[in-house]
């Protein structure tokens, strides 16, 4: 809860919670294709690298399943 930041420093956040979130997923998938490609794997499937460089990107895709079509 960053109220008291605010309210004592006038703080205020630059980037939305939802923005960090996907931020960090998307450095964890990074990190891990790197890991995968030292060892001679294949990145998972949500990664794939970018054209221009080894660097990994996310990969466009379906959307994650419900609940209700994983149960039907």
């Amino acid at each position: 809860d960053a109220s008291k930041a605010r309210e004592v420093l006038g703080w205020q956040p630059r980037v939305a919670f939802e923005e960090l979130v996907a931020m960090m997923v998307e450095g964890d998938l990074a990190l891990e294709s790197d890991a995968a490609a030292r060892e001679g794997l294949r990145p998972p499937p949500l990664v794939t690298p970018r054209p221009d460089s080894d660097a990994p990107v996310s990969a466009t895709g379906p959307a994650p399943a419900t609940v209700d079509e994983v149960s039907s």
